[in-house]
């Protein structure tokens, strides 16, 4: 049986052989010799193509690339989480093509619309209002949904097979009751005097308490879920959060986050640092890593929160920088 190792993009550009040479950290060699053995799996995912594609450099950005194929590294395949052995190049200039293709759709401009959205509710300065910014979602779908249902009309019934055409009429109908739920969105109401971002939460003497970076990390979830509960009674995750382990790793996290412990700067607007992009980016490798053997990181910060969402959750990843994991080894 593999056994699947998972690193964060630091971890992974750490492993060029040119960082290498630079770097004194024995464990991060005796990782890339493990991984280039035989029952031992690198996985790579969405979120480290993204990544790789803010790099600058075309340089860097193909150093990386080849260093997953160097390593015979496996793709997690978004949505499915199937495992996809195809060369990582080929995977590169994919991503690439649908990155593409997404510009052309209008499904980035939804994402980025809903991106300011968020932002703007965890208290960076993003001058539109919510109503203005759920205008501008509405918009942003409606062209998304019809660009789609275009698609669609430009397909000739003739050259469908009669299951194929009764698929497109069935995603047609779909695509009808999106533009109209679409069209019904509400701007969020929090009030002018309401405090965005995660300070009003932080500042709860009951939350304070808690001394939540003094728990054992498999306290620290339900500690924080029996404060929030007690403070909004009405409130019920499972309208927001499926049940999936994907899932409730996404909520575990962002929860730690709010609540301050280990939390990343996601606020900061330091110039040239998107923070916040890169705490989502945290987020989607801890999600994605569930299932992995190992997941390496140097960030203290990072490993803590992923350690106790998957000891809140039950799953058995082992998550450690390369020294540590490289003693599990």
């Amino acid at each position: 049986m593999d056994s699947y190792i998972y690193l964060d993009q630091n971890t992974l550009s750490d492993l060029r052989e040119r960082k290498l040479k630079e770097s004194e950290d024995e464990g991060l060699r005796k990782i890339r010799e493990f991984c280039c053995k035989d029952g031992i799996r690198l996985v790579y995912s969405e979120t480290h193509l993204q990544e790789i594609a803010q790099i600058p450099k075309e340089e860097y950005r193909q150093e990386h690339i080849e260093l997953l194929s160097e390593l015979r590294a496996a793709y997690i395949t978004p949505i499915t989480t199937e495992l996809n052995g195809k060369d990582p190049n080929l995977v590169w200039l994919d991503f690439l093509n649908n990155e593409n293709d997404n510009e052309i759709s209008g499904i980035n401009k939804v994402v980025t619309t809903f991106d300011r959205f968020n932002r703007k509710f965890s208290g960076l300065p993003i001058e539109e209002s919510f109503e203005e910014l759920n205008s501008q979602l509405k918009a942003a779908l409606e062209e998304m949904l019809e660009n789609a249902e275009q698609e669609l009309n430009n397909l000739d019934p003739s050259e469908l097979l009669e299951s194929e055409a009764e698929a497109i009429k069935e995603a047609q109908a779909k695509m009808a009751d999106q533009l109209e739920a679409g069209s019904k969105i509400s701007a969020i109401d929090l009030g002018s005097q309401q405090e965005l971002g995660p300070k009003p939460l932080r500042d709860l003497k009951k939350l304070k308490a808690l001394q939540l970076e003094s728990l054992p990390e498999g306290l620290v979830i339900n500690a924080i879920d029996e404060l929030f509960i007690s403070e909004n009674s009405a409130f019920n995750w499972s309208d927001y959060f499926d049940d999936t382990i994907h899932n409730q790793i996404a909520r575990c996290y962002s929860l730690m986050n709010w609540a301050g412990y280990y939390a990343d700067d996601f606020t900061s607007t330091r110039k040239k640092k998107d923070r916040f992009r890169a705490s989502n980016n945290d987020l989607m490798h801890v999600r994605n890593a569930a299932g992995a053997t190992l997941l390496i990181s140097k960030d203290v910060a990072f490993i803590r929160k992923a350690k106790a969402c998957y000891a809140h959750l039950g799953v058995n990843t082992v998550v450690g920088n390369a020294s540590e994991v490289a003693n599990y080894l």
